[in-house]
């Protein structure tokens, strides 16, 4: 029974060890690939977020904008038609009924002329609350989904340097064991020679 030189157990050692680091290098990176796949998708899923809270804050912001245009359009409008003719400001009555009704008649038509400037100026205020409401229901999402976003970008980056740190780390582990293997045939070369030179000797 040939007794094992002590280089060649060293190099099965060497070896074993490289090939469990190896396999070390092999699930780091795994696990770095799928920790990159999931942060891409929750990137995904946050520009999708990102892009549904600009839909909603066009769709406030545009809400009321055409609704307070409408207030405007409306006040115009009913003003345009609340205003008497000129021959009904120079009418006189002809009694003190007509007179009567044409003082109720007046004061109706102000009270009309005074909510018809209200749902004007209502009009002016939706305009000017447009921007700021739609900012305040979609913007602050999009804020929100826009940092989720970055923070699954800045996750995907880690994961892909740990996946390429691990590739590396594994080929320099291949480079070593090949080196090793190749100390290793050599030394048994080595010995066989010296082992054939004993036996040339008898």
């Amino acid at each position: 029974m040939s007794q094992v030189s002590p280089m060649t157990e060293l190099a099965t050692l060497l070896v074993q060890n490289d090939f469990i680091r190896a396999e070390a290098d092999e699930e780091n990176m795994r696990a770095a690939r799928e920790g990159e796949r999931r942060a891409m998708a929750e990137e995904i899923h946050a520009m999708r977020e990102a892009s549904d809270a600009v839909v909603l804050e066009a769709w406030v912001q545009g809400g009321i904008a055409a609704a307070g245009g409408a207030a405007q359009c409306a006040s115009s409008l009913g003003q345009v038609g609340n205003t008497p003719s000129a021959e009904a400001r120079v009418q006189v009555p002809a009694d003190r009924n007509d007179a009567l009704g044409f003082a109720e008649a007046e004061v109706a038509r102000q009270k009309s002329q005074h909510r018809l400037e209200a749902l004007g100026k209502a009009g002016v205020g939706l305009g000017g609350i447009a921007e700021p409401a739609g900012q305040l229901l979609g913007g602050a999402q999009k804020a929100d989904a826009d940092a989720d976003a970055a923070q699954a970008r800045n996750a995907t980056e880690q994961a892909d340097a740990r996946a390429d740190e691990a590739r590396a780390h594994r080929d320099r582990v291949e480079r070593h064991v090949d080196s090793v293997l190749d100390l290793v045939e050599n030394t048994l070369d080595t010995e066989h020679q010296g082992n054939f030179a004993i036996l040339a000797n008898f």
